[in-house]
């Protein structure tokens, strides 16, 4: 049982292809599988990997220390479009990606040549997220969230836990998330045969039970700690809550009108899962429950919670790592208080662009400079926590417009949702920049000002092509228009 304690990751990275290979070769989905998919989305592909390369190489121009982490964000860029693009099941693949995930944390140690220890993991989930957020906004129609919220929420809690426990005091949180996910991936496997007919949820109460007895049983027989077997009650609520948020709101292939109180019942289970398990075992309850969200099967809803907990526990990461205030953010410093209002008016200002179609790639280029470019810049400009209030704002109107914002996307509801994508990938890039706190707090204002510039000439370049392309768009469509016959005697 020591031996097993010892490798929960690997065991979790077992539990994870398992189920996913059982799908794959039991259900036959490889018939289902087509190269020409990848064909059609390799442009893509390439564009990221280009976009990546740039922000890489601006890396290496300056001597920032993550700038040597490429590999990590191209083998979850790939890892990303290739489990995403192929047709695997919807119901597995998320745990084809988990087990990914589990390889990258078990094969990335921390680097202690780099002022972000874990920047190799960080990078791993950009390359995922940055994948997601452009596929989702340039091709509405196949846009979901759950195929990656289980990894990006396992890389996420393992950051938070290396950074905010030291040493030794590590291990045991490390081995209650594996054991969290392994029960998780376990009950995905045992509920294929009873999730079509639970009229009186029965079903479903007993694997929120048989969940939170699998947990039980890793926490006080293999990690030995049966003081945290109260966490076991937690995860079952977990799984109750999951199995509630996969019932309600959008679904994937379906054109079922979203109703109201659903979505409102939505952000408040999520709202009270969060302050029950923070309030009981901090942030590490939080990941435990939050683990749960591989039993979804239909509803977008767990994915949008996972993806929260993400965002928040990659702030949380930030602020252990970069804000030197002991008592967290200041909301009454006057940058601290704009960060955030500029965050809550970032969200609604994208959903609104989105509710307009202004077009899927001025859409895309929006939302790409709010996730990278805006965390990177505030990094630089501003401080810490500026930069951690920005995280905060996008992470809490992200979950509120991602959830309630659809009932104003009755055809596009997956496009609305995706919006928690910009608050999860802001707070990543947001923990893997940043060392330009530093840089920025020891450069002159001349120096800031070049840098000004510089950004002010590319804005106005950008708005030069998109000018131009406009006025090229709308001379085709007005030549390509119907033609009236020539007059005749």
């Amino acid at each position: 049982m020591v031996a097993l304690g010892n490798n929960l990751a690997t065991w979790l990275a077992a539990c994870a292809f398992f189920v996913w290979a059982f799908d794959f070769i039991k259900g036959r989905d490889y018939r289902d599988l087509h190269l020409s998919e990848l064909k059609s989305s390799l442009p893509l592909f390439i564009g990221i990997l280009l976009g990546g390369g740039v922000f890489f190489g601006l890396g290496q121009l300056f001597a920032l220390s993550f700038a040597g982490q490429i590999l990590p964000f191209v083998v979850g860029l790939a890892a990303a479009f290739l489990v995403c693009t192929l047709n695997f099941s919807y119901k597995s693949r998320s745990l084809l990606l988990l087990g990914s995930a589990v390889l990258a944390y078990i094969f990335l140690p921390p680097a202690e040549n780099l002022v972000f220890a874990y920047s190799g993991l960080v990078a791993y989930i950009v390359g995922i997220l940055s994948w997601k957020l452009c596929a989702n906004f340039l091709q509405p129609a196949r846009a979901t969230l759950s195929d990656i919220a289980p990894a990006v929420l396992y890389i996420s809690g393992q950051i938070f836990i290396s950074t905010a426990y030291a040493g030794h005091a590590s291990l045991i949180p490390h081995d209650l998330v594996n054991s969290a996910f392994i029960s998780s991936a376990l009950v995905n496997w045992f509920q294929r045969p009873f999730r079509s007919d639970d009229k009186f949820l029965l079903k479903r109460f007993m694997l929120t039970a048989t969940g939170g007895l699998i947990f039980l049983i890793l926490v006080t027989k293999v990690i030995l700690a049966p003081q945290y077997a109260p966490l076991a009650m937690l995860i079952a609520a977990g799984f109750a809550f999951m199995y509630a948020l996969d019932g309600q709101g959008v679904r994937v292939g379906t054109t079922i009108e979203t109703n109201s109180m659903d979505l409102i019942r939505n952000v408040l289970l999520i709202g009270i899962l969060t302050l029950v398990a923070t309030r009981l075992y901090g942030n590490l309850g939080l990941i435990v429950v939050a683990a749960a969200m591989p039993v979804s099967f239909f509803g977008q809803a767990p994915a949008i919670a996972a993806l929260f907990v993400s965002a928040r526990l990659l702030e949380q990461a930030f602020d252990v790592s970069y804000v030197q205030n002991v008592t967290g953010i200041n909301l009454m410093h006057p940058y601290v208080s704009a960060a955030q209002y500029f965050g809550l008016f970032t969200v609604f200002a994208l959903m609104l662009l989105l509710k307009e179609g202004r077009g899927r790639q001025f859409e895309t280029v929006a939302v790409t400079v709010t996730a990278v470019v805006v965390p990177a810049l505030a990094n630089y400009f501003l401080h810490g926590e500026s930069t951690a209030s920005y995280m905060v704002a996008l992470t809490v109107s992200g979950v509120l417009v991602g959830i309630l914002g659809q009932k104003f996307f009755q055809d596009r509801e997956n496009l609305c949702a995706s919006l928690m994508l910009v608050a999860t990938q802001a707070s990543a890039i947001g923990l893997f920049t940043g060392e330009l706190i530093e840089i920025g707090l020891g450069t002159s204002n001349a120096e800031r000002l070049n840098v000004v510039y510089a950004l002010a000439g590319i804005v106005a370049l950008l708005i030069v092509v998109s000018m131009l392309r406009a006025r090229h768009s709308g001379a085709s469509n007005s030549g390509s228009g119907p033609q009236l016959d020539p007059p005749t005697n």
